[in-house]
């Protein structure tokens, strides 16, 4: 090095206690410059430098203190470090803290189970020997990578040694040092007090040298925000005033956290800065432009949709019901060729005229076949994503082997064909919108058409645009499949029906009477108002309350629990009736013939004690766990039906008895 020395010397002691701990690692000479003893003066005026940084302690050196304040490299194996605990004086690592880091209660713990001395291992179990091993060593303060009020507050606590505690992690050297060394006895006459001081000096030390570090270190950090804070105000009120220049207005900004990042930045704008930050701007704002510009376009457009959307249902009203039930609703029409290419016109701009509308009515009405086809596949979709599975008694049931089954015969079948098998069946459910179950394609699609108008097919999202709070044609709603490959074919196994049977057939054989439940519910409508699809939901309904109760069942010799709707065996509850025969079974519904048995029901239904009570069956919380028959969402399980004709067949089909008067007991539900 050609530099003398004294000027060498002056210049770094104006350097940051960081570069000089560079400078030393630069090559042997230098290191042996900066680190003799005799070199003490510059790191002690670069460390003066900082400023409000707490003088370095007397029992450690000015390059170990600026190694620890300011290098991020761990104490232990020398990689990237940026946790530092001030009171043990280490700076670690991840994986280094995990290994050398350790709670009192863990130290001792795996000190008595491991060490090899049976003396040590008498220690590790000896109270009062833990609480002064704990107090003489440094413990960790806890701070995140930002120090809060909380992370002072609890360094200062720290300071009293009598404050550490077995929750504590402590470093695992330091601690065990403690504990193997040896602790001088209180003098004659000193008092216990003292004493502690004593023993304890240098860890009271190390945890107030970390309080103050901590406190700089805060201050710093706070001193640093304000700074780059102001900073930020006036580069962004730079950049403000040359967009302004540009002719661009606050309108034009976009609020995306991009643009955020590029003008709330702590620094200063130069000509050379701004001359590369410009282009991206400039892109951001024509971006932006061009984002706004298309959001006003599709407004547009969305209201002569609405528009198109008022002729078109005058259209589809006057068309036959069988018809109108597969057309697509308003959402759905907006999107076809023709009726889009019409809300486009003319950048969508202005109102469309009838005249307008009737001119592309006839394409539009050609384009609908199309829609009809991808819609039968969507539906065809959801029924490969599963149904009820009502029909399987227990958990280990093969799901799997029957989904793979359904779709294998999904992928063999056309959309037509698959929409007129027994599982084809549909229901609407959405988060405050509809809950309709039990729907063939042809009555879910136009059940969606007319309470749907404005949700694309299928879709399981809200409205699309112009949502009107409290309007019920704009709910929400979710096409869901409510059928059941593997059920719908035990029922049509149990009754010697082909699983090819078309749903159509099915209908007719439930309408005339001949395909029937012999259950003798009597909610249920009479056979010219059922088809397969209703059927089958009753069916699937009884079995998965029945379920539920069965999985929550308590033996009991003297209470009863039995399936009204088995489909297998000689006690099947489905029948299938020949041709020719008489079908009065298929209407017969439970009745209370009885007047004194039906009077007693009325009585018992008219002593609700509140309104908010409900009528619980006695017998179904009999044999229901505590845990089920004691909750709202078990008591609303086992709620009986409201009319006497309902009690009386869900005891006799549940539990096999006749009404008794103690049978109902009047139970109150919360939310």
């Amino acid at each position: 090095m050609n530099l003398p020395m004294d000027v060498f010397f002056e210049i770094a002691s104006h350097l940051h206690p960081l570069d000089l701990l560079h400078i030393a690692r630069t090559n042997k000479y230098l290191r042996s410059v900066l680190l003799h003893r005799s070199s003490r003066f510059v790191w002690k005026a670069s460390l003066n430098g900082v400023a409000g940084l707490p003088t370095c302690p007397e029992d450690m050196d000015e390059p170990a203190y600026s190694g620890l304040l300011f290098e991020p490299h761990c104490s232990v194996c020398g990689s990237h470090a940026r946790r530092v605990e001030y009171a043990i004086r280490v700076r670690l690592c991840k994986h280094c803290y995990a290994a050398n880091m350790k709670t009192g209660h863990d130290f001792f713990k795996e000190l008595a189970v491991d060490e090899k001395s049976d003396f040590l291992k008498e220690l590790a179990v000896d109270e009062e020997r833990k609480l002064l091993c704990m107090a003489v060593t440094p413990c960790e303060i806890g701070r995140s990578v930002s120090i809060t009020s909380e992370c002072i507050h609890r360094a200062i606590q720290l300071e009293d040694p009598l404050e550490h505690e077995l929750d504590d992690k402590y470093y695992v050297p330091q601690l065990f040092m403690s504990f193997t060394g040896l602790f001088r006895n209180p003098d004659e006459g000193e008092a216990l007090q003292d004493w502690a001081e004593d023993v304890c000096a240098h860890t009271i030390r190390l945890h107030e040298q970390a309080t103050a570090i901590l406190l700089w270190k805060k201050d710093t950090e706070q001193r640093k925000a304000e700074e780059d804070q102001a900073l930020a105000l006036v580069w962004k009120a730079s950049i403000l005033e040359k967009l302004d220049d540009m002719d661009y207005v606050q309108a034009d900004f976009p609020d995306s956290t991009e643009w955020r990042a590029l003008i709330e930045q702590p620094k200063v704008l130069t000509n050379r800065v701004w001359t590369n930050l410009r282009p991206k701007l400039e892109d951001l704002l024509q971006q932006e432009r061009r984002r706004r510009a298309q959001v006003a376009f599709e407004k547009r457009r969305w209201m002569r949709i609405q528009q198109i959307g008022a002729f078109y249902e005058f259209f589809v009203v006057d068309m036959p019901g069988v018809d109108r039930r597969l057309m697509p609703n308003v959402y759905d029409a907006g999107q076809l060729p023709s009726l889009l290419e019409l809300a486009e016109r003319n950048n969508a701009q202005g109102d469309v005229g009838l005249s307008e509308f009737l001119g592309v009515l006839a394409n539009a009405c050609a384009e609908t076949d199309v829609y009809l086809s991808r819609a039968k596949e969507i539906a065809v979709e959801r029924l490969a994503e599963g149904g009820r599975d009502w029909h399987y008694d227990v958990e280990h049931e093969p799901r799997a082997a029957e989904r793979e089954q359904c779709n294998a015969e999904l992928q063999t079948l056309s959309p037509d064909e698959t929409l007129t098998r027994y599982y084809a069946i549909y229901s609407c459910r959405g988060y405050r919108g509809c809950n309709i179950r039990a729907l063939t394609f042809e009555e879910i699609h136009a059940h969606w058409r007319t309470t749907h108008p404005y949700v694309a097919w299928g879709s399981p999202h809200e409205p699309q645009l112009n949502k009107r709070s409290g309007d019920a044609g704009l709910r929400s709603g979710s096409l869901e499949n409510d059928g059941s490959y593997g059920g719908g074919g035990m029922i049509l196994d149990a009754v010697g029906l082909p699983r090819d049977t078309p749903i159509s057939t099915l209908d007719e054989l439930v309408q005339s009477g001949r395909l029937y439940c012999a259950c003798g519910d009597p909610s249920l409508p009479p056979p010219g108002a059922l088809n397969w699809a209703k059927l089958f939901a009753h069916i699937a309904e009884r079995r998965e309350k029945y379920r539920d109760q069965e999985q929550q069942l308590v033996f009991s010799p003297k209470s009863m629990l039995r399936s009204d709707h088995v489909i297998t065996g000689s006690e099947s509850c489905v029948k299938l009736l020949p041709p020719g025969v008489d079908t009065s079974a298929a209407a017969a519904r439970v009745t209370v013939d009885d007047k004194a048995q039906l009077l007693t029901i009325l009585e018992r239904l008219a002593s609700r004690p509140t309104p908010q009570a409900v009528p619980v069956c006695r017998m179904c919380k009999r044999v229901a766990k505590n845990s089920y028959r004691n909750r709202s969402y078990g008591l609303r399980k086992m709620a009986l039906p409201d009319t006497p004709e309902g009690i009386v067949w869900h005891l006799r089909g549940w539990h096999a008895k006749e009404f008794q008067k103690i049978d109902i007991l009047w139970e109150t539900l919360y939310a």
